[in-house]
């Protein structure tokens, strides 16, 4: 499994319901939880991931609430050891409980605009300008100076 990931994209959210989706390949289904995903819960930017080694999930939420109508650049990072998620080039959520590669489920979908599982399908409501999955991880001048 890869153990380094970036997912960045630059979104607008028109309406945050309770779960959204963005950009990931995620299940989150009672104990069984795999992937990683940028998404929207509660009003608030996630990062969520799992590894290898912990192979529960973790979500960085962002402090702030969401500004509707607004441009944003989101930025998640995983580089084996600490998970890091950005809004608009500000590191805002950090955490050290993942270690190692990813923790996959190969019948996951990798979606673009929802948060799909086996059992549960939320779609983004806003417009997604772009996205983009790295294999590595954007250090955080790259990310601060990213329109």
């Amino acid at each position: 499994m890869p153990e380094t990931i970036t997912l960045e994209t630059h979104v607008t959210v028109d309406s945050a319901p309770q779960w959204s989706g963005i950009v990931g390949a995620v299940q989150d289904n009672g104990s069984y939880e795999r992937g990683c995903m940028l998404g929207i819960n509660d009003n608030r930017f996630f990062f969520s991931l799992a590894s290898a080694q912990k192979n529960v999930l973790t979500y960085l939420k962002s402090p702030d609430p969401i500004v509707q109508g607004k441009s944003t650049h989101l930025v998640g990072t995983y580089d084996g050891h600490v998970m890091r998620l950005y809004v608009d080039g500000k590191q805002v959520a950090l955490s050290e409980a993942q270690k190692g590669g990813l923790y996959v489920d190969v019948n996951s979908w990798l979606t673009v605009g929802a948060y799909k599982d086996k059992d549960e399908l939320y779609r983004f409501n806003g417009s997604i300008k772009s996205v983009t999955i790295y294999d590595g991880i954007l250090d955080a001048a790259s990310i601060s100076s990213s329109p």
